[in-house]
């Protein structure tokens, strides 16, 4: 008889106020190639293919000392509704990893983000280790992201939309 664990899914939404502009913020989402520069465990990001919208990207990420991984995802953004949805077509690790990113404008320098993000493992030392890991990994992102929003100036096409 073969064995075969279950796949448990976990999921957070870390949700905040940031004081970016919501274009700006958008736009340094959909940056894939840099995000090895500045997120938090991410060693390599690459965008391999791009068709309007929708693009194709490898990413790979390490929380040491005993979780790498490098995955292909599908990579969709929604600009009228200020969206990015991130879904893993390839990994070794996970079955899956979905985030969705949802930018509001509250003014011309807030936002509201809501990034919510959800993994599904059949590993279960991964899955307990995800209780804690996914609210840290939230926080992290949207405080990298935001610091990268100070580091990089705004476009003028964005300013021409506030």
């Amino acid at each position: 008889m073969l064995f075969r664990a279950l796949s448990v899914t976990k999921r957070h939404i870390e949700r905040q106020i940031v004081p970016t502009p919501a274009h700006h913020l958008f736009q340094i989402v959909k940056d894939v190639d840099a995000y090895s520069q500045f997120l938090p465990f991410v060693t390599q990001s690459k965008v391999l293919q791009t068709n309007g919208n929708h693009m194709k990207a490898t990413l790979s990420f390490e929380f040491p000392p005993f979780i790498q991984d490098s995955y292909v995802s599908s990579v969709t953004f929604d600009p009228e509704q200020l969206q990015v949805d991130i879904v893993s077509i390839e990994s070794r690790l996970f079955d899956s990893l979905h985030s969705k990113w949802r930018l509001q404008p509250l003014s011309e320098s807030k936002t509201q983000v809501s990034l919510e993000l959800q993994i599904t493992s059949r590993d279960p030392l991964l899955a307990t280790s995800l209780d804690f890991l996914l609210p840290q990994v939230g926080k992290h992102q949207v405080a990298a992201f935001q610091e990268r929003c100070r580091r990089v100036p705004i476009l003028q096409t964005e300013q021409e939309r506030q």
